[in-house]
């Protein structure tokens, strides 16, 4: 089966999931910014922010490890088994004492954030115990193809979300210990639903395999500095943000990445299958796999570029249309904050290669670097340019880290990045922006010029899908 087809089949599940569940997503910010003054959906966003920071330690990534080592007995089903228990049970053991023991420190060493009480953090922490068992489940399922069971799951909890933060929001006026209850009761539907898949499938049992478990830490730990430095790059921002300018200002910031994180369901569709392809097809055949993943990276570079390009040429409406007008500051940070997801696409075709070689200890050395840039340069730069400072010190900080991960995964295997073909989608991408700032007023205009761009981006696209037939 070829590549194209596989992306297509298991790829239009991920979509399906991706675009119901962000959606929903941008619903719920519809319902909060709509109820909550900016303030406090700032100090929502807030404790978001930190609450993020807990999964590392918690789970110790060993999600990453399941999905990599699976591959090495796929074919036995107790051994399988064995390596889902005995990471879940790990985890469930581990992340109860870390959550007591982080719960504790916050209230009684005097580290609570401005706005943010124990009482807030310990309801916003507790369901991250259940939605990291849930997300071990997932990661197996992945593996697994049980696509549609996965994407069946996003889209219910995010159902369930919906709703409860409608329920708590609007009619009993919880501001945002309402999102967060709401928050906590999704996560236990999720964790049902996973639970109830493994046991009858008699995949959960009560286990701890020591040689397997060891063997997951070998692999997820070097990473942790890798997790570390992407919550600083993805979450502290808030927080720095928060300190040098106002809640508001961080509403209008997390309005403006809630949009641009639309550009993943287009980046996640295609990466969640090639992943799990790139993984197994390496071990077999690595000349034709390197071939395909350099095809794959162009595609997703141009289809990338054209999707940044109408999110940010729209993103102005958007925020008219779904929001109140407290949050129209965002759309001038739409568009640079989508280029991340166009950057972090070619990042996550890089990481597979270096995930499948076990080389993770340079993911987590280029992440720690990358995470230390970019604080430095919120901390010098917000204090002065404000949130507009910490939307180019993303694209930048993520542009660096995948520019060095490129030139250390050419030790390994021998990936070649068509340069030219890049320079073209990028000088397309310019000059349809300067196009689209002579038409800005007019919607028809705007429209026909994304028409347009979306042609040649076809015609660009044609001869590569061929290749990967």
């Amino acid at each position: 089966m070829n590549w194209i087809r596989i992306i297509v089949a298991n790829g239009k599940w991920y979509a399906i999931s991706s675009i119901i569940s962000k959606l929903l997503g941008l619903l719920t910010v519809v319902i909060l910014t709509k109820n909550l003054p900016p303030q406090e959906f700032g100090k929502l966003n807030t404790i978001m922010a930190i609450v993020q920071a807990i999964p590392i330690f918690l789970s110790l990534y060993l999600d990453s490890a399941l999905a990599r080592i699976y591959h090495d007995c796929k074919n036995n089903k107790e051994k399988i088994s064995q390596l889902y228990s005995s990471i879940f049970w790990f985890v469930l053991i581990w992340g109860s004492v870390f959550l007591l023991c982080s719960i504790s420190l916050y209230g009684n060493y005097n580290l609570e954030i401005e706005g943010v009480s124990v009482e807030y953090f310990a309801i916003a922490a507790i369901p991250v115990l259940l939605m990291q068992l849930s997300q071990l489940g997932i990661a197996c399922q992945k593996q697994m193809y049980e696509i549609k069971r996965v994407s069946a799951n996003e889209i219910i909890v995010a159902i369930v979300g919906l709703i409860l933060t409608y329920i708590f929001i609007s009619f009993f006026k919880y501001d945002v210990i309402g999102r967060l209850i709401a928050i906590g009761i999704s996560s236990i539907v999720s964790f049902i639903y996973i639970i109830y898949f493994f046991k009858k499938r008699g995949m959960l049992i009560f286990e701890v395999n020591m040689y397997k478990l060891i063997e997951c830490l070998k692999y997820s730990l070097p990473l942790l500095p890798n997790l570390l430095a992407g919550w600083i790059v993805s979450s502290s921002d808030r927080l720095i943000i928060s300190k040098y300018e106002n809640m508001e200002s961080v509403a209008i910031y997390s309005v403006a990445a809630t949009l641009s994180s639309l550009l993943y369901i287009v980046q996640d569709s295609i990466t969640q299958v090639t992943s799990v392809k790139i993984q197994a097809s390496l071990a077999i055949d690595k000349t034709d796999t390197i071939y395909k993943i350099n095809e794959i990276s162009i595609i997703l570079w141009l289809i990338m570029l054209y999707a940044d390009y109408c999110l940010m040429v729209y993103s102005e409406a958007i925020i008219h249309l779904l929001v109140s007008g407290s949050y129209e500051g965002a759309a001038r940070l739409v568009g640079i904050m989508g280029f991340v997801y166009v950057i972090s696409a070619q990042n996550r075709l890089i990481q597979d290669i270096i995930g499948y070689h076990k080389q993770t200890w340079i993911m987590s050395l280029s992440a720690v670097v990358m995470a230390a840039m970019s604080l430095i340069l919120n901390l010098w730069l917000v204090p002065i340019f404000g949130n507009l400072a910490a939307a180019y010190t993303l694209v930048i900080s993520v542009t660096l880290q995948t520019i060095a991960l490129y030139i250390f995964v050419k030790k390994y295997e021998k990936i070649k990045i068509d340069i030219r073909k890049f320079i073209v989608g990028i000088i397309c991408f310019v000059v349809f922006i300067i196009f689209y700032q002579f038409a800005a007023s007019n919607i028809i205009a705007t429209t026909l010029i994304a028409i347009m761009y979306a042609g040649i981006t076809y015609l660009m696209l044609a001869k590569h899908f061929k290749k990967l037939d």
